[in-house]
């Protein structure tokens, strides 16, 4: 009789809180769609291409045989920096992804302790707004991230030509 009295009341108190936690829950799997669709749309953007893209840049710049010609100044240094920039995006793209699995595991993590009631309520609400902020700032670092690569392929696809008709006349 004891231990059918121990498990009624278990189960009362895992469903109080699992209904008070209904609404986190609620919160997370919105949470977890928008970054599933903001992961989604940045693993479109093709890394490959920036690197493909950097290596032609870097190999173009040190064909360069005169850069005191005022055209090629002009044009060289803006054409230069695509390498650098390139660079840092790649860089960011990696930290992004790593950081986005991380966060999505902990998302992950944390719908699976709201739904068994495993966290005080107040301390769920504490970590999902603390979650929230890191899948956020995710989301506005693909954002940036993506708007730095549209720049650059469009510099690159400007200054390119300039670059190769250079070096065809070069040589």
């Amino acid at each position: 009789m004891r231990y059918l009295l121990s498990i009624l009341i278990l189960t009362f108190v895992f469903a109080c809180n699992s209904n008070k936690n209904g609404e986190i829950v609620a919160q997370i799997d919105s949470l977890n769609t928008i970054f599933d669709e903001a992961i989604d749309g940045y693993n479109k953007v093709d890394s490959t291409t920036v690197s493909h893209i950097r290596k032609k840049v870097k190999s173009n710049c040190l064909m360069i045989k005169d850069q005191n010609d005022p055209i090629v100044t002009a044009t060289f240094i803006p054409y230069s920096h695509i390498d650098k920039t390139m660079k840092q995006i790649l860089k960011m793209d990696a930290r992004i992804k790593k950081e986005s699995r991380l966060a999505k595991s902990q998302l992950e993590n944390l719908h699976f302790d709201a739904e068994e009631g495993l966290i005080d309520p107040k301390l769920l609400e504490t970590y999902f707004a603390e979650e929230k902020e890191i899948v956020m700032t995710l989301i506005d670092r693909m954002d940036y991230n993506t708007q730095q690569i549209i720049v650059e392929f469009n510099r690159f696809d400007s200054l390119n030509p300039i670059i190769e008709n250079y070096l065809a006349d070069q040589n």
